[in-house]
């Protein structure tokens, strides 16, 4: 818990408290908290099942949750938008394939090996990723601060201390 809420603050730190981007940090630890419940469910149910067994279950039980969520989503936005261009389904079918199913084999192949909260706390490394990308493809490095590196340090601090922790059990 400690270590969650050091990468909290580091988070904090990293959107400087600012109130304008609130909705976006609860629905980003929202995200984390339904990203860590799927990760130690995993960790849970590795042990009776196959890898690519269990992966399949949870890919039917998502497919079938949003096809029941299609009509509501018609409803709000306009049906066009689910409409593509061939290019679009050729890039769909390659990261789904790619950046969906083969990482999620890989991470319930991993959480037999490592801890299910190792994994998890490895996530948290997920927003600073986000902001180097963001600053490498658009240029938005200019707009960093000292309280960004502050949260940086936190974040990475979590992780090590939580990787350091882990090697002394």
């Amino acid at each position: 818990i400690i270590y969650s809420l050091i990468s909290i603050l580091g988070i904090l730190f990293i959107f400087k408290f600012d109130s304008q981007y609130r909705l976006g940090i609860t629905i980003g630890f929202i995200s984390a908290f339904l990203a860590s419940t799927y990760t130690i469910l995993n960790k849970k149910f590795v042990i009776n099942y196959d890898v690519k067994t269990l992966l399949l279950y949870e890919m039917l039980g998502s497919s079938i949750f949003f096809i029941f969520c299609t009509p509501f989503y018609v409803n709000i936005f306009s049906f066009d938008k689910l409409i593509g261009t061939p290019s679009d389904y050729v890039y769909l079918l390659l990261l789904s394939s790619v950046c969906t199913i083969g990482l999620y084999l890989l991470q319930i192949s991993v959480v037999k090996v490592i801890s299910a909260f190792t994994v998890n706390l490895s996530y948290n490394l997920e927003p600073i990723y986000s902001i180097i990308l963001a600053m490498i493809i658009f240029k938005e490095g200019q707009e960093l601060n000292f309280s960004f590196y502050i949260g940086l340090i936190l974040i990475i601090l979590s992780v090590a201390l939580q990787t350091i922790s882990s090697i002394k059990k």
